[in-house]
């Protein structure tokens, strides 16, 4: 976290000050505001003030590994937040292995064998997919238009596959049945 400078600190408490005395002895609410409002305007000051320095200080130079472009191209990119998950005992999962044993926790409660539940799967033949199955696929199912996800990978691309690749894929496909 970005430190604070000494003028926002000492806005932070007199605000805090000023709440207290609105709190206990409902002094007038117009003060309170005021600082609250005097306390954004100084933190957008002093942010703004930070980025055109760090805006000051980049480069398109080998020198400084192409600072420049790199930030252009980081601002340009949309801001993904990945929000907290609740857990089932009330509490927030925030860190990233909270919330992989919250999801492994759910599933195991969501999906359970058939054996379990009385099926007999016993006569259920797994699904099989040929490669040549999925090239079809691929070719009526995918637009080449279409614009690209995340991951960059246009419609075109996934079509213009090689058959060795997509006997890949076919492969990976079932594995996971």
């Amino acid at each position: 976290m970005n430190k604070l400078s000494h003028n926002i600190q000492e806005l932070i408490q007199a605000k805090r000050k000023i709440r207290r005395q609105w709190q206990q002895q409902n002094s007038s609410l117009l003060k309170f505001n005021q600082a609250i409002k005097i306390l954004r305007l100084a933190l957008r000051e002093e942010q703004n003030q930070g980025f055109q320095n760090y805006l000051s200080e980049l480069s398109a130079t080998e020198r400084t590994d192409y600072s420049l472009w790199k930030t252009t191209r980081s601002l340009k990119r949309p801001e993904r937040s990945i929000p907290p998950v609740r857990l089932s005992d009330g509490n927030w999962a925030r860190s990233d292995e909270e919330k992989a044993n919250a999801f492994a926790a759910y599933l195991m409660k969501v999906f359970s064998p058939h054996e379990e539940q009385g099926l007999n799967v016993s006569h259920v033949r797994p699904i099989k997919f040929r490669w040549n199955g999925v090239k079809n696929t691929i070719r009526l199912c995918i637009s080449p238009k279409k614009a690209p996800g995340y991951d960059l990978i246009t419609g075109k691309m996934i079509r213009e596959l090689p058959d060795k690749c997509i006997k890949l894929v076919a492969y990976i496909f079932n594995a996971i049945m």
